[in-house]
């Protein structure tokens, strides 16, 4: 994985540079996680934290097994992370030094609730949910154990992945390698991984690694893949695909935001209200009460409800654009 340093490394000198009236960071790590456990009286039980980190100098990919019972704070996880790059070794931050810690995982809502202070006010305090996933709508603010304090931002895979490649089996097929995708086990396992570790720890452990490493290499490609579309060029870090989505057709039709302005204009009034209480969504039922062969209406007759996918942005496509210029 010693590739991977070079593959962050805009994502690095991104990060230390000043755009939006963001923060400049002089230490940046970004951290794939992922937790393994089983289900016992109704609770799930950690097995272990995988964590595949990388640092401007160092990238690594390790586990840590839990004795039962037990689960890791956000501090601890995040501390964690930061040693395994820097030779088992909290770094010397020299005082007044940000730090920033990009946490990333496939499905984040999984790994959060694998935290044991994940309703602790001040993480959830500053998430915010994108399709029933949290994710960090600021920095989440922690103190590591020599009280360096360190930023802490959530993003999840899964908000970048194209349609049909949600699971991350399948998203690791877009890393081109049959070597680098993700292992499989059977159900069997999936449902009771601590058998599995018990019967193969070997295996176990080779397949908790490989989501990790999977998940950090995806998260660069992915990203970079949505700056090149979007931009050209590596400009920030998306949350979701749809973000990406908005900024390429913004970057590319400059005429939007004027258009947008001209909208608000007394004359457009009417009709742009219009516009927005037509635009709900759609309700769409059928039925019948009784026999239908009873009724004139619907006997002998078949009934066919069709529905066209993607029907309102394929609609809104044909729809000229309001002339807003003057005159």
């Amino acid at each position: 994985m010693q590739e991977m340093i070079e593959e962050y490394r805009e994502f690095f000198d991104l990060m230390k540079v000043n755009r939006k009236k963001s923060v400049i960071y002089d230490e940046v790590y970004f951290v794939a996680i992922d937790a393994e456990w089983y289900e016992s009286g109704g609770r799930n039980v950690i097995l272990s934290y995988q964590l595949a980190s990388v640092s401007e100098s160092a990238v690594n990919n390790i586990i840590l097994y839990m004795p039962p019972g037990k689960r890791m704070k956000l501090c601890e996880l995040v501390e964690a992370g930061i040693k395994s790059v820097n030779g088992g070794q909290l770094p010397l931050f020299k005082p007044g030094r940000k730090v920033l810690v990009v946490l990333i995982a496939h499905n984040f809502t999984a790994e959060w609730s694998a935290l044991d202070d994940r309703n602790a006010d001040y993480i959830t305090e500053n998430l915010m949910v994108i399709r029933k996933t949290p994710v960090t709508k600021r920095a989440i603010k922690i103190n590591l154990s020599d009280c360096t304090s360190v930023d802490v931002h959530f993003y999840d895979s899964m908000h970048l992945a194209p349609a049909g490649y949600k699971s991350l089996q399948a998203m690791s097929t877009l890393l081109g390698e049959k070597s680098l995708e993700k292992d499989d086990i059977s159900q069997t396992d999936k449902e009771n991984m601590n058998l599995f570790l018990q019967r193969d720890p070997v295996g176990f452990e080779r397949y908790a690694l490989r989501d990790t490493e999977v998940t950090l290499r995806l998260f660069v490609l992915l990203q970079k893949s949505l700056n090149m579309l979007a931009y050209g060029e590596i400009r920030q870090l998306f949350r979701t695909l749809a973000a990406a989505s908005v900024d390429g057709f913004l970057e590319s039709n400059p005429w939007f935001v004027n258009y947008r302005k001209a909208l608000r204009r007394p004359e457009f009034w009417d009709a742009k209200r219009l516009a927005e209480r037509a635009f709900h969504g759609g309700r769409n039922e059928g039925f019948f009460v009784g026999r239908t062969e009873d009724h004139p209406e619907s006997q002998d007759k078949v009934w066919v409800d069709v529905d066209f996918s993607g029907c309102y942005p394929t609609a809104m496509a044909l729809c000229p654009k309001i002339k807003t210029e003057e005159g």
